[in-house]
C-alpha cells in the first residue's frame, strides 16, 4: 500500500491516499505446471496458513440426474472430514459450472493436506451405508428447502431464464432427483467428469511449488485422460416466475438480462457496471449517503428497503441484474425506479459514476491481497476459465482502460430493449406486467 498516489495541500499536509498506482497490485508470481493434461498451480507469499485446493470444471450444468455433482462433492467432504478432522478448515462446494475443495492448514501440514485430498476426489465412498446415510441427510435439507421461496430467489431466476436448459437446474437437485440416483450414477459420474483436463490443483501461501507438483502426479496418475461431453450451450427465455404470498412483509423481486460469458471482453465491464448500480439498504448505517443514484432515488420516494446488483458469468452466458427488496403498497414505485436506471446505463452515465465504480472494482483487488483462501480460488477460475492466470497488476490496468463509451455501448448491446427474466415472491399484487 505504499505505492499509493498522494495529495500534498498547499500547507504541506498528505491527505488520505486516493488512486493505487499499477504497482500497488503486484502480487506474487503464479507458476504453473502442466501434468499430463492436468495443471498445478502455485503462489508463493508469507502467511499464517497455506491453502491447498482442487477445483475441477463440472457442475450440476453436468448432470444427468440432477443433484449429482452436489451428492459426489458431499460424500467427498464427509470422507474429508472424517480423516482431518480439526486439523483443517475445509471448504467445498459444487455450483452450477465447478466443483471446489480447499483445505487451509498450517504450512508443515500442506504435502500430506494434498495428499488427503487427493485420496478423499478419487475414492470418496461408495458402499451402501455412506451413500444412504448422505441421501437422507441431503434429502432431508431439501425438504427443508422446499418452502424456503425467498432464500431461493436466485435459483428460481435460473430456474425461468433457463427453462429449456441444464444451466437452470438447482445444483443442490431436487428431493426426487437425489432419491433417484444410485451408486453406480456417482462413480460414473466421477469416471466420467473427474479427469485430468478438468483438474487444476493450487497451493497459496506458504507452499512449495515443486512439492506440489509431486505430490499430485503421484495422487493423482490414476485419473482418466478422456474427457466427458460438456453440457449442451445455455438458451436464455425471457420470462418470469412468481410466488405471491400476501402474508409476507415485503415483496422480493429479481430482474435480470443475459450478458456476455466469462471470457468475454464484456464480462469486466458488466462487473463495472455492476458496481455503478451497487447495493442499498435502509437500515444501514450512513444509507442516507450513497453515491449510487438509484439508492438516491429510492431513499428519496422512500419506496424500498434494500437492492443489490448482481452479475454471474458462465462459460457460455451471463446473468447481470438487481435484485429488490419493497413493501408492497410501493413495489409499483421502486420497479420504476429500478428499470429507469437500467435504461438510462446505455444513454445517462456520468463520468463521475464511472470512475467511482472503478476504483470501487481496484479496492476489492486490494483488499484480496494476500488471501490464501481468495487467492486459490481466483487461480483456480482462471485457470478453468481463462486457461491462464491473470495478474491483479493486469486486472487493475483493464479496469482502468474501461470508459463511459464502453458502459453505455455495453448496455446497449446488451440490456436496451432485450427480454429480460424475472423472479418475484411475496405480497406481489402491485408488481407490473412483465411487459410493463
Amino acid at each position: 500500500m505504499a505505492n499509493l498516489v498522494k495529495k500534498v495541500t498547499k500547507k504541506g499536509l498528505v491527505t488520505p491516499p486516493l488512486i493505487p498506482t499499477l504497482s500497488a497490485y503486484k502480487s506474487p508470481a503464479t507458476r504453473v505446471t502442466p501434468l499430463a493434461g492436468l495443471r498445478v498451480a502455485t503462489q508463493s507469499f508469507d502467511a499464517e496458513l497455506a491453502t491447498i485446493g482442487v477445483r475441477v470444471n463440472v457442475g450440476s450444468r453436468d448432470d444427468v440426474k440432477n443433484g449429482t455433482a452436489n451428492f459426489l462433492n458431499r460424500l467427498t467432504k464427509r470422507k474429508l472430514a472424517s480423516q482431518l478432522g480439526n486439523s483443517a478448515k475445509i471448504t467445498s462446494y459444487s455450483n452450477r459450472e465447478h466443483t471446489v475443495y480447499t483445505l487451509s492448514v498450517l504450512k508443515e501440514d500442506a504435502k500430506n493436506a494434498l495428499s488427503v485430498l487427493q485420496e478423499a476426489i478419487r475414492n470418496p465412498g461408495f458402499d451402501a451405508q455412506t451413500v444412504e446415510a448422505e441421501r437422507a441427510s441431503l434429502v432431508t435439507e431439501l425438504e427443508g428447502l422446499e418452502t424456503q421461496y425467498q432464500e431461493r430467489i436466485f435459483q428460481h431466476l435460473h430456474r425461468t431464464a433457463f427453462m429449456d436448459s441444464s444451466l437452470g437446474n438447482a445444483p443442490e437437485g431436487t428431493v426426487e432427483s437425489v432419491k433417484s440416483i444410485t451408486a453406480t450414477d456417482l462413480q460414473n459420474f466421477l469416471n466420467q467428469h473427474v479427469v485430468k483436463k478438468n483438474v487444476v490443483v493450487v497451493g497459496t501461501g506458504p507452499v512449495d511449488h515443486e512439492d506440489l507438483v509431486q505430490v499430485t502426479s503421484d495422487g493423482f496418475s490414476s485419473l482418466g485422460d478422456s474427457k466427458a461431453q460438456q453440457s449442451k450451450s445455455a438458451v436464455f427465455v425471457g420470462s418470469d416466475i412468481q410466488f405471491r404470498f400476501d402474508s409476507m412483509r415485503e415483496a422480493h423481486v429479481v430482474l435480470a438480462f443475459e450478458t456476455a460469458p466469462s471470457h468475454a471482453e464484456e464480462a469486466l465491464t458488466f462487473r463495472l457496471i455492476e458496481s455503478i448500480i451497487g447495493s442499498w439498504n435502509v437500515a444501514s448505517f450512513g444509507s442516507e449517503n450513497s453515491a449510487s443514484r438509484l439508492a438516491q432515488e429510492l431513499q428519496e420516494s422512500q419506496s424500498a428497503n434494500s437492492f443489490e446488483a448482481f452479475n454471474f458469468s458462465y462459460r457460455d452466458t451471463g446473468l447481470f441484474g438487481v435484485k429488490l427488496a419493497a413493501e408492497p403498497r410501493h413495489l409499483e414505485e421502486a420497479i420504476y425506479f429500478l428499470t429507469y436506471n437500467l435504461a438510462r446505463l446505455s444513454h445517462d452515465v456520468s463520468e463521475e459514476e464511472v470512475e467511482r465504480a472503478k476504483n470501487q472494482l481496484k479496492t476489492k483487488l486490494l483488499l484480496n491481497l494476500g488471501n490464501t483462501e481468495h487467492a486459490a480460488n481466483d487461480i483456480g477460475w482462471q485457470l478453468l476459465s481463462y486457461g491462464r492466470r491473470v495478474p491483479s497488476a493486469e486486472v487493475a490496468s483493464r479496469i482502468d482502460s474501461l470508459t463511459l463509451g464502453d458502459v453505455e455501448s455495453t448496455a446497449r448491446n446488451y440490456l436496451k430493449d432485450e427480454d429480460h427474466a424475472l423472479a418475484a415472491v411475496g405480497p406481489i399484487f402491485g408488481l407490473p406486467d412483465y411487459n410493463w
